[in-house]
């Protein structure tokens, strides 16, 4: 159920690029607000690596990733100004990008050795994604682009509130040592 009601915010971020053309982005701009951030995404990953595997709290560390989505998602129908736009998907992109590795660790975790179950759970999520797609669209066509918002909002805390009954990670973890991170860039 989890994977059911958090892919439905996959649906959503697909209209993000009407959101910014409503707000009076040009292509360009519409370009540079879905691909900057995304440049940072990459260097801040390991990082939510590193504090999941410290604090050995996946749990809370998707809890953190989910509340941060949300709070940035609140902040969106209200800005409409290009660099505040780059401010506001930097922050989005910051906390909704581990959201997915973060979930699909608990999983695996919880399936151990039943691994090979992993496409029943996510076959769900693809699921609330497709049936939430073209309703979404149509809503949105009927209503306001910065309605996306408020509906995605609604997902992400129902997406919370169904967090509480994944089950903990029992899994013993090796903590990186912070000059690691070195290594892991150089890769």
């Amino acid at each position: 159920l989890y994977n059911f009601i958090f892919y439905i915010t996959m649906a959503a971020f697909g209209y993000f690029n009407i959101y910014f053309q409503d707000a009076g982005l040009n292509s360009f701009q519409i370009g540079l607000v879905n691909a900057i951030p995304r440049i940072f995404a990459l260097l801040l990953m390991p990082i939510w690596g590193f504090l999941t595997d410290y604090f050995q709290e996946n749990k809370k560390v998707l809890f953190i990733t989910l509340l941060g989505t949300l709070i940035t998602i609140i902040i969106f129908p209200v800005t409409k100004t290009f660099k505040l736009l780059m401010i506001l998907m930097f922050f989005y992109t910051l906390f909704q990008n581990p959201i997915i590795p973060l979930s699909d660790s608990l999983l695996l975790d919880y399936l151990g050795d039943n691994s090979n179950l992993y496409g029943k759970y996510r076959l769900w999520g693809s699921t609330g994604y497709m049936l939430s797609v073209s309703v979404l669209g149509y809503f949105l066509e009927a209503t306001s682009s910065s309605n996306l918002f408020y509906v995605y909002a609604v997902i992400l805390i129902l997406s919370m509130f169904l967090m509480y009954f994944l089950p903990k990670s029992e899994r013993e973890i090796e903590v990186l040592n912070p000059g690691d991170f070195k290594n892991i860039f150089k890769k």
